[in-house]
């Protein structure tokens, strides 16, 4: 039974792809749920129906899906399903203001080699500039932001295979507000303006 829910996995993600969503929804319900065997597959059915509900695709359902992205947290296989789902849920806490459980979760995907990596290390560093789920910490929030600007490798790594632009930019940008405040490293007014500068190119900025 497993290679049928294998086959239906991968029938789902190909609708997926090509944005055929009413027909990938209805296959990752029936990988999910219609399988008795155990398999890894109903767990990644199971993250994928969860972004199906995130999104509105074509189902919105924001309490479905929060509640798959936590099975799939909880699942035996360990797979980068398990830390996108993660990612996906510590953004889910931030909204509802649990801090401690969002920072927990950051924290767990930024040490995997997830495509989530990145963003999760952003946000991390942003609850140790806060101090939200944990203690306030300058310092440990500069680092973070310098680490992802100085280790652009970070942004294309095998499981990405994009470069992530945008993320670039708000890394620069709280860097430049570290230089600018004296925030966790030395006042510095002239790397202030030199990021700020290059933030002027952004569409973003």
């Amino acid at each position: 039974m497993e290679h049928l829910c294998e086959d239906m996995f991968f029938a789902a993600l190909k609708d997926y792809q090509c944005e055929k969503y009413e027909a990938s929804f209805e296959k990752f319900k029936k990988a999910a749920y219609k399988y008795i065997a155990n398999s890894k597959y109903k767990d990644y059915a199971k993250y994928y129906l969860a972004l199906h509900y995130k999104l509105g695709k074509p189902i919105k359902n924001d309490k479905k899906a929060y509640e798959l992205f936590n099975e799939v947290t909880r699942a035996q296989s360990d797979s980068k399903y398990k830390d996108y789902a993660k990612y996906h849920l510590a953004l889910h806490y931030k909204d509802i203001k649990n801090y401690k459980n969002a920072y927990d979760l950051f924290n767990q995907v930024a040490k995997s080699n997830s495509r989530y990596n990145d963003d999760a290390k952003y946000m991390l560093a942003k609850c140790y500039e806060s101090g939200r789920g944990v203690g306030k910490d300058y310092k440990r929030a500069f680092d973070i932001y310098l680490d992802l600007l100085g280790g652009k490798s970070h942004y294309e790594n095998s499981d990405k295979k994009y470069y992530n632009k945008e993320l670039e930019d708000d890394v620069k940008f709280k860097l430049a507000n570290c230089y600018s405040n004296g925030q966790g490293v030395a006042k510095d007014d002239n790397k202030a303006y030199q990021l700020y500068l290059d933030l002027s190119k952004s569409k973003k900025y």
